[in-house]
């Protein structure tokens, strides 16, 4: 080996591994920059602000005019009205019934779900039954 030989190799694994080097962190930036916009449906993100939902003392069902649902279970009675939901007193001292953040109980065709903290369809459902 010459000379010039011997030091033309060490100069063209320099310029190699320096081209290797810039082409790395080419490829790490364009992965960086070419990643999808958060899809908020996805990640189940709340489309409004969470609003509160004040502590309010119960208050017992009277009357016997409670909504029925087809699982078996009953809704309440408030006020001498039937209410798809649970009563509380409300500041001013009035009765009110209520579905967790809806005021007023559910609609006639839902039911005050304890285990979805809302209301939901009154179908008849299967969950822990026996038949």
């Amino acid at each position: 080996m010459n000379a010039f030989t011997s030091r033309r190799i060490p100069l063209i694994a320099g310029i190699a591994l320096a081209a290797a080097a810039m082409l790395c962190i080419e490829t790490a930036a364009a992965q960086s920059s070419e990643r999808p916009p958060d899809d908020t449906s996805r990640n189940g993100a709340f489309k409004s602000p969470a609003v509160p939902i004040p502590r309010l003392p119960p208050v017992a069902s009277e009357g016997g005019c409670e909504p029925k649902y087809r699982n078996g279970t009953v809704g309440s009675c408030i006020n001498h009205q039937p209410c798809r939901g649970f009563g509380v007193r409300e500041h001013d001292g009035s009765a009110q019934c209520i579905c967790y953040i809806k005021r007023g109980g559910c609609n006639a065709d839902e039911r005050c779900s304890a285990e979805e903290g809302q209301c939901v369809a009154d179908d008849e459902s299967t969950f822990n039954r026996s038949d």
